[in-house]
């Protein structure tokens, strides 16, 4: 409503997000893929970089808030999501190497404790931004 985007509008935004999620997921998976790389950067520098580079986009949304359509939202929208996705590859596979130290064949295990929790913390959060139906 702030920047007088339609449904549409709104919707081709979070598809823009998404897109940057999947550059900074390719980028880790990429970069994580070479041991030359992997050596220099670490993951837990992406997974640093990821909280950081969130903060900073979260901070450029609030600055848009405020300001209103003079901002530059669209690449605003794209940063968050291409720190989002360099986050999140980055602590999944900082927690598949803790999960995998000591005995043998426990990133399965893990994973499939772990794995059914976001879908549910998200639809509690869903329901629960909605007045009412909790």
């Amino acid at each position: 409503m702030i920047f007088g985007y339609s449904p549409g509008q709104s919707t081709q935004l979070a598809g823009l997000q998404h897109s940057g999620v999947l550059l900074g997921m390719a980028l880790v998976g990429v970069a994580g893929s070479f041991a030359v790389i992997r050596r220099w950067l670490p993951t837990s520098v992406f997974m640093m970089a990821g909280c950081v580079l969130s903060a900073l986009a979260l901070l450029g949304l609030v600055m848009a808030a405020m300001i209103g359509s003079d901002w530059p939202l669209v690449p605003t929208v794209f940063f968050l999501g291409f720190a989002n996705g360099l986050f999140a590859v980055a602590a999944i596979g900082t927690m598949m190497a803790l999960a995998s130290e000591g005995r043998a064949e426990r990133e399965a295990r893990a994973w499939g404790c772990g794995a059914p929790r976001r879908p549910l913390l998200l639809g509690l959060g869903g329901l629960s931004a909605r007045p009412g139906l909790i």
